[in-house]
């Protein structure tokens, strides 16, 4: 639709607006000695000038469209989330904090938290770049290698249960409560950890202790 509306607006500039790179003089009747040859060189020169300006049109849109595409690209940063399995593989090349988000697909404050905490632009950036990101939905129903140890999802009725590993990183006294946030160091042992929804502000500062 952008471009579209790019073109739209440059046809509609006036040609006394575009600044040509020559002037149309045409040559009169007497001057030239004959009107045939007058009306060709009109011809020619209107043709060289409509060339120029869809020239410069093109060039113009080219330009606009690899601009808009440019700042679309860098203003929205995706959060980048890994998985258990090449935790182990990431920390030998740079060793960094692990960010587990628990949640589940029926849990409303997680849901929240998706959509505002984890869509703002810095704090995506931050956990981009500072720390690996694992987003883990407790009730998921494949096996999962990590820390050394396979982890299984365990059903508690039908199509009800809950995986292992949400268990062993999500249990605070004895009890699992969504969503939750599980901080890990680079040896996978278990630093800080919270069961409740944590707004964007709050978020920020967690953020902040934790690269202190």
């Amino acid at each position: 639709m952008c471009l579209k509306f790019f073109q739209k607006d440059y046809f509609s500039v006036r040609l006394s607006e575009v600044e040509a790179p020559f002037q149309l003089e045409y040559p009169s009747p007497e001057a030239s000695g004959s009107l045939r040859v007058t009306n060709e060189v009109k011809k020619i020169l209107s043709n060289s000038f409509n060339q120029w300006l869809k020239k410069q049109i093109i060039m113009k849109n080219l330009f606009l469209f690899i601009l808009f595409f440019g700042i679309t690209s860098i203003g929205f940063c995706q959060l980048k989330s890994r998985t258990f399995e090449e935790i182990d593989s990431l920390q030998q090349i740079q060793k960094r904090k692990i960010i587990v988000f628990i949640h589940t697909d029926w849990c409303q404050f997680c849901q929240r938290m998706k959509a505002t905490t984890f869509k703002n632009q810095e704090i995506t950036e931050k956990l981009n770049s500072d720390f690996y990101f694992i987003d883990f939905n407790a009730e998921e129903k494949r096996d999962i290698n990590f820390a050394n140890h396979t982890f299984k999802y365990q059903p508690s009725g039908n199509n009800i249960g809950v995986h292992e590993l949400a268990l062993e990183l999500g249990k605070i006294n004895n009890q699992i409560a969504y969503p939750i946030l599980c901080v890990l160091n680079d040896k996978n042992e278990i630093i800080f950890q919270y069961n409740n929804y944590l707004a964007l502000k709050d978020f920020k500062v967690l953020l902040e202790n934790l690269e202190k």
